[in-house]
């Protein structure tokens, strides 16, 4: 394997999104866990207890940085906090030595993930938390997935079908340039065998679409061929 290679496996490529769009994403993410910060105090006054999950500030990447990801659709985002978080109070509940407990509620939130169909990676944080999270956590019990768990899930879910909205509004208003304008390939070229877009096409693509995309071109690139393959 070659230094670039190497280079491009450890440093992968900065991301295509503009400017504004990572401003964007940067600011929906400090709004809203300010507003489940401040909301989830209030709601939670006089309850002893954690009242902000540190597994929010994962979960803003994905759902502010990464929508398109199917790690970042309602269901995953719920039920992977929820779930996870049962998993992690059960774990503590059970299982008396903490490391063992600990990585129960891992690996228990992975695999309950996965069955249910929300895999939400900040989730498996939200079990280490039920384990880990000290005599006040855990004299909640299960309390502790109301309180805070479904309340910060609450508010920050709101947010994020919120903002996912006015960004849906905002691209509709801009508009995106048609796709047939920008085809310069003939018929006949497309027919006759050779690659059908270049590494500079699918960059340029990736591009205008501004949303960051959890995949590399080289990985796309390479799903291209496999899918022409399977079609013949």
């Amino acid at each position: 394997m070659s230094l670039t290679s190497t280079l491009q496996r450890w440093f992968p490529p900065q991301s295509d999104l503009s400017g504004k769009s990572i401003v964007l994403s940067a600011f929906a993410a400090l709004l809203s866990v300010s507003l489940v910060a401040l909301a989830s105090r209030e709601m939670l006054q006089g309850i002893t207890g954690p009242f902000l999950l540190a597994s929010m500030g994962a979960s803003s990447v994905l759902l502010f940085v990464i929508p398109s990801s199917p790690m970042s659709r309602p269901w995953p985002f719920v039920g992977g906090h929820l779930i996870a978080g049962l998993v992690g109070v059960t774990s503590a509940q059970l299982i008396p030595d903490i490391s063992t407990a600990a990585a129960v509620a891992a690996g228990g939130a992975i695999l309950a993930m996965h069955l249910l169909r929300c895999m939400h990676p900040p989730g498996s944080a939200t079990a280490l938390l039920a384990v880990v999270g000290g005599d006040t956590v855990h004299s909640l019990g299960y309390q502790f997935l109301l309180s805070p768990v479904a309340i910060n899930v609450a508010i920050m879910m709101g947010c994020a079908l919120l903002y996912w909205r006015l960004s849906q509004l905002m691209s509709q208003r801009v508009g995106r340039r048609p796709l047939e304008t920008g085809l310069k390939r003939s018929k006949e070229k497309w027919l006759s065998g050779g690659p059908a877009f270049s590494d500079e096409d699918l960059k340029r693509a990736m591009a205008e679409m501004d949303t960051f995309l959890d995949i590399s071109r080289k990985d796309l690139k390479g799903i291209y061929p496999r899918a022409e393959q399977h079609a013949h």
